[in-house]
């Protein structure tokens, strides 16, 4: 489905971002070629742990406008190991 949008709309892949909750959306992020598959920590439930797959995680809106901008000082999101 990714890729098939790509293709429909001329999405660059390698320089999009994807947001997601779930290890499959990580997981089919980087299998489609994104170049920063982010996914969202609710961290009001105690069930979510960092998909390997992930970029990037972050736990707040204010952390994915932060990661789109890139140029805020205030960086809360956390690079993936």
């Amino acid at each position: 489905m990714l890729l098939r949008a790509a293709e429909i709309h001329g999405i660059d892949m390698h320089h999009s971002i994807m947001i997601g909750d779930k290890d499959t959306d990580m997981l089919a992020a980087r299998r489609a070629g994104v170049g920063i598959a982010c996914q969202y920590l609710d961290i009001n439930c105690n069930n979510d742990s960092p998909s390997s797959a992930a970029t990037h995680t972050i736990t707040t809106l204010k952390d994915a406008i932060t990661l789109l901008n890139m140029n805020t000082p205030y960086a809360n999101f956390k690079e993936a190991n």
